[in-house]
């Protein structure tokens, strides 16, 4: 998000935004990133910033001009539409900022050649991996802090799809950033 621009409004629940001709994977190899890890340290501040002028925005789909990008993310990777599910978590002043990115491993060609809307593929794991983006008193959230807040936070995990704003996390979750923190402000960034 951070090339993107997102317009300042209350209300803005969903965006959509076209970033591809309808051909577009014709003209593409598949990306070699995609057999690397996903990024461990990317900052978010500037996406932080938008969100916090935008705080009703839950999800940004990137979808192909003209085509109506799926509400499932669990449909997303058919490949057609990915996007980012957006969660905050607030206490007081506190704002813990989650955010994840469904990243395409693959480029299907024939997917997109017999476009139909209704038989859509379900996510195999194959193509594609979900990344979370986190920030907490502007630094990322360490893995296995990031576990520990959700296991605290009951029956909720780092594998969500259902994104939210102002949610609340219990004590013992906070108390888990606020030890992240003190270790991941004494790393180099």
């Amino acid at each position: 998000m951070k090339n993107i621009s997102i317009p300042a409004v209350k209300n803005l629940e969903k965006i959509a935004v076209a970033c591809r001709r309808s051909n577009w994977h014709r003209s593409i190899k598949p990306p070699g990133w995609a057999t690397v890890a996903p990024p461990r340290g990317y900052v978010i501040s500037s996406t932080v910033a938008q969100i916090r002028d935008c705080p009703s925005l839950t999800t940004v789909y990137f979808s192909v001009y003209g085509v109506d990008p799926h509400p499932d993310p669990h449909k997303w990777c058919s490949k057609r539409t990915n996007g980012i599910l957006i969660r905050t978590y607030t206490n007081g002043a506190d704002e813990f900022v989650h955010l994840r990115r469904l990243e395409l491993l693959k480029v299907n060609w024939k997917v997109y050649d017999d476009y139909d809307e209704e038989t859509l593929d379900m996510c195999n794991g194959k193509d594609h991996r979900w990344v979370n983006y986190t920030s907490y008193k502007g630094y990322r959230v360490l893995d296995d802090i990031l576990e520990q807040v959700y296991k605290s936070s009951g029956g909720c995990n780092t594998e969500w799809t259902e994104p939210g704003r102002d949610m609340s996390l219990p004590e013992k979750a906070w108390k888990a950033l606020e030890r992240g923190f003190k270790r991941v402000r004494k790393m180099p960034q």
